[in-house]
């Protein structure tokens, strides 16, 4: 386990979150919970590994926002538009409609959490803001 998980892990336990640690080496964070305006329980992952770690570099993802159709055109063009807005996020769709939240980030390795909490804290503002968009 990397010391931001590890730190992550005390800070969203701290708050009341429970979180489970996954991945082989314990290289990220699991949250799963509702979120308004999302169809179904979002799962939140915060990655980072020994390679990352190195450069401070945190991923976050927040997957199953929103079920789509994969074949409807219009969804890819408001996808488009909604990342050229967001451009700290971004939006994509798998193959099966699935539309996640995703984001990349340095941070302060002595002192992770208030970025990572802020950054979930925006990336929830913008699921406000595009999930209507999109449905």
């Amino acid at each position: 386990m990397t010391p931001i998980i590890e730190k992550m892990g005390r800070f969203f336990d701290r708050q009341g979150m429970p979180v489970s640690i996954v991945g082989r080496a314990g290289e990220a964070i699991r949250i799963t919970r509702d979120f308004p305006g999302c169809d179904s329980p979002v799962t939140v992952l915060i990655i980072t590994d020994d390679e990352d770690i190195q450069s401070n570099q945190v991923q976050v993802k927040m997957l199953g926002l929103f079920k789509a159709s994969p074949d409807s055109p219009e969804i890819f063009r408001k996808l488009n538009e909604l990342n050229q807005r967001f451009r700290w996020f971004k939006l994509t769709m798998d193959e099966e409609g699935s539309v996640d939240l995703t984001s990349d980030i340095l941070v302060n390795a002595a002192k992770p959490e208030n970025e990572i909490f802020e950054l979930l804290t925006l990336g929830l503002k913008i699921c406000e803001v595009a999930l209507p968009e999109l449905k």
